[in-house]
């Protein structure tokens, strides 16, 4: 019985494995005889087609943004309390930073770009001798023997931070005494008055904490963006704090 029964499920197949044949045969003479193949197939084989190609558009997309993205948060880091973007501004890679700015009531009335040139996290190597600790009033002088090239750039970057953020009232001093005058502050590092900020030449790039008030920026081989660089870095993450 149990015999009959699976010859009988065997030649079904066969049957079925022969229909098969025979379309399949079939449509392959009625391609070669110029034969149209039928409108249902043919609309089964295009909607097939477009299904597929919709699919493979979608994963290409979404690869492109993926990638995209990868490489846009490749560029984001943080440091020392700053989340800084690497941008292009033409040839010149820079690294910015946005700082809130708040009022008295800690109200959000803007945000600060800060821009360096250099990456800060490749700045650990110049050391930071004390604690850089600001007054409400802050005297920057330059050494008359610091000739760079991106002197004032360093100048006019530290003069902005140090008043749109740390809001310090910034005044322009000399180290030579001889030249000083009600509009030039004499800057050395005994005053109680206000804080002293000295750029001055050096053996070596350090930030130098030289009195209660007082710090010395050295500057070696004029580097002096890397070093002005490194001192605002170094107060930002002090949070801002002020005698």
């Amino acid at each position: 019985m149990k015999k009959k029964k699976a010859e009988k499920i065997e030649g079904k197949k066969e049957l079925e494995e022969d229909k098969t044949e025979e379309k399949r045969e079939s449509k392959e003479e009625d391609k070669k005889n110029g034969k149209r193949e039928p409108k249902e197939d043919k609309d089964k084989r295009y909607e097939k087609q477009t299904k597929i190609a919709i699919i493979l558009m979608f994963v290409l997309i979404f690869a492109i943004s993926f990638t995209y993205w990868l490489i846009q948060e490749s560029k984001k880091f943080e440091y020392n309390g700053l989340k800084f973007e690497k941008i292009m501004f033409g040839d010149i890679p820079l690294y910015r930073a946005k700082i809130p700015l708040f009022d008295s009531l800690r109200n959000l009335v803007a945000n600060y770009n800060l821009y360096l040139r250099n990456d800060p996290r490749k700045l650990k190597d110049i050391l930071v001798t004390g604690e850089i600790r600001l007054m409400k009033n802050v005297v920057i002088a330059a050494d008359e023997n610091l000739i760079c090239e991106d002197e004032a750039i360093a100048g006019s970057s530290l003069k902005g931070f140090l008043t749109n953020v740390v809001r310090t009232n910034v005044f322009i001093g000399t180290t030579e005494k001889s030249k000083s005058n009600s509009n030039l502050i004499y800057a050395d590092c005994n005053s109680d008055k206000f804080s002293t900020l000295i750029i001055e030449t050096a053996d070596k790039t350090e930030i130098v904490q030289a009195g209660q008030n007082c710090y010395k920026i050295k500057i070696s081989n004029c580097e002096i963006m890397g070093a002005v660089e490194k001192f605002m870095v170094e107060l930002y993450k002090n949070s801002r704090r002020l005698i």
